[in-house]
């Protein structure tokens, strides 16, 4: 499972997301032993996603393009 395509489209589809909305969202899809916080770490150092707050970036949307089924 690619959690990164999972948060890039929580990111897309939610224009207002605050950390309790994306904890949600993401471990309604994900077990709860997974923590997204690394992985939006490492997207963040790939500028899939802004370094402050939790929009996508062109080139995250891009990525997110190229990587869905």
């Amino acid at each position: 499972m690619n959690y990164k395509i999972i948060i890039l489209k929580i990111f897309k589809e939610n224009q207002t997301l605050g950390v309790h909305k994306l904890d949600r969202l993401f471990h309604d899809v994900v077990d709860f032993s997974i923590s997204w916080v690394p992985i939006l770490q490492e997207m963040r150092e790939e500028n899939l996603v802004k370094k402050n707050g939790y929009e996508i970036t062109k080139k995250g949307i891009e990525y997110l393009q190229k990587n869905s089924n």
